[in-house]
């Protein structure tokens, strides 16, 4: 009886809930180039510099760090697993942030990373980072 009582105890101290630990590490990324072009052209500072082709991610604990935008890194949110395992589209979103003007998200499986800010069929802007491969 004792030994459940510790073991209970230990993973609650421990925590069974988010594990985003599998998932840390450095991916190399491509760049989508088109949408970068499109966050250039209407002057964003989330651009990467024209030309580049692949980018790094550094995905820590539910936050995405991406190197090499023209305005310096990129930090985003603390992203949180999403409940429905199939977003519309059909894809596995993993980890997702969204506050209704700015939204993040970040699935390891397809290897794809998007930022979105404001409407980007109107004035806003997404940058979709694709086969990211962990270093």
């Amino acid at each position: 009886m004792k030994r459940i009582l510790i073991a209970c105890a230990a993973l609650t101290l421990i925590g069974c809930g988010d594990n985003y630990s599998e998932y840390n590490g450095i991916y190399t990324c491509k760049i989508g180039r088109l949408m970068n072009h499109v966050a250039a052209d209407r002057g964003s500072e989330y651009y990467f510099p024209l030309g580049t082709a692949k980018a790094r991610m550094t995905f820590n604990n539910g936050v995405m760090i991406i190197n090499g935008m023209k305005s310096g890194d990129y930090v985003g949110h603390e992203m949180t697993l999403t409940a429905l395992p199939v977003a519309q589209d059909g894809r596995k979103l993993m980890f997702k942030y969204d506050d209704g003007e700015l939204s993040e998200d970040f699935s390891p499986h397809d290897g794809i990373a998007t930022i979105t800010i404001g409407n980007p069929r109107n004035d806003g802007i997404m940058q979709r980072l694709t086969n990211c491969k962990k270093e």
